[in-house]
């Protein structure tokens, strides 16, 4: 009988950047596949159903603490997993690994949990964080096994039992290293950093900002900020200040950040915790080096003054003191950081030991 499997996910987009390679292959392997996500018109959604899958459009409030609305999303994965039988649900994110995850205990549906991250309400702490804690340990504890995107993530749910079952430490959600190709350092009198995602308080958009102000009085016209991605409400009018008066370029956001990463000479990622950060990963994959935080989720991503530079997180300082060692490198010191990320992420992130992994985990019971 053919096997199926739901991937109920917070967003296609992501899905299809960062798993499709995963979907692909259990489509090869006749399994049958669903994807229970909000939908949006467009190539990512289209891409799925041309290969074959099928899709449940679901919406999901993602950052809202409104438990009615939560509550309704359980009884839509209710609804969805008692229709569709599914031999095995895998889940991203906290909400379906949650919701989906205490709807599957409840019909003893196998669930493979991926811990993206914890989210901000568990790294907040306080009364919010103890209660995600505990609907995080009501849906997976009985889990025969839980994925993990860093080491701390997997410490803190075994300490909090959590991931009572095995657990499976991945490299994040690896990189596709043929769509990620090497590209050669590029040639310029002046260097450019780039920052590639959404810039929020979370990924460290304060000290971005107060370290661009901070370098570009002191070196002028010899280096270059580059943003890429949406930015949130709080910082919008003094990026676009900012961009108005040259002392950055907004570039606004888009689907293939591959020219953009091809045309600058280093990634600043100043974020506070990922689970495992995919851009400082595709980064690196192109050859570029990267600073970024000494948090977990970033840390692994680089090998220090190696590959890049690590600073302290929420320290503009520390970010300040990063790019100058970086700019005080010679050029072939450069490149050989971009050519030492590249072998990086080669030995330790391909994204094929993730599909791998899964792949294992899914046909276990055959």
């Amino acid at each position: 009988m053919e096997k199926a499997v739901l991937f109920a996910i917070n967003n296609i987009g992501g899905l299809y950047n960062f798993r499709k390679e995963l979907v692909q292959a259990c489509v090869r392997e006749k399994v049958k596949v669903y994807i229970s996500s909000p939908l949006k018109e467009g190539v990512w959604k289209s891409f799925f159903e041309d290969i074959g899958c099928k899709l449940i459009d679901t919406s999901i409030d993602t950052r809202g603490t409104n438990p009615l609305k939560d509550i309704l999303l359980s009884f839509k994965y209710f609804y969805i997993i008692k229709k569709i039988k599914p031999d095995v649900v895998l889940t991203y994110t906290v909400k379906p690994n949650i919701y989906a995850g205490l709807i599957c205990r409840m019909l003893k549906i196998r669930q493979l949990a991926n811990i993206t991250g914890l989210g901000d309400a568990v790294e907040a702490k306080g009364i919010l964080s103890n209660f995600v804690v505990f609907l995080y340990r009501l849906a997976l504890s009985n889990n025969e096994v839980v994925f993990f995107q860093n080491s701390s993530n997997l410490k803190f749910c075994v300490n909090n039992k959590i991931a009572k079952g095995r657990t499976h430490l991945l490299p994040g959600s690896g990189v596709n290293l043929s769509y990620f190709k090497y590209e050669l350092y590029p040639i310029s009198d002046v260097l450019k950093f780039g920052t590639v995602g959404r810039i929020t308080k979370q990924k460290g958009a304060d000290e971005l900002l107060k370290a661009v102000k901070t370098l570009k009085s002191k070196y002028f016209n010899k280096i270059e900020f580059h943003i890429l991605g949406f930015c949130d409400s709080e910082f919008a009018d003094e990026v676009s200040l900012m961009d108005k008066t040259g002392m950055l370029k907004f570039h606004g956001s888009s689907t293939d950040i591959r020219p953009f990463v091809k045309d600058i000479h280093c990634l600043i990622h100043p974020s506070y915790h990922e689970g495992m950060s995919n851009v400082c990963l595709e980064c690196s994959a192109m050859g570029r080096p990267v600073i970024t935080t000494n948090v977990p989720g970033c840390k692994e991503t680089v090998e220090e003054a190696h590959t890049g530079f690590l600073i302290n997180p929420g320290d503009v300082n520390s970010l300040v003191a990063a790019v100058e060692k970086f700019i005080n490198l010679t050029n072939d010191e450069r490149v050989n950081m971009g050519v030492a990320a590249r072998k990086k992420m080669e030995k330790e992130f391909d994204r094929q030991i993730v599909v791998e992994a899964y792949m294992k985990e899914i046909n276990a019971n055959d």
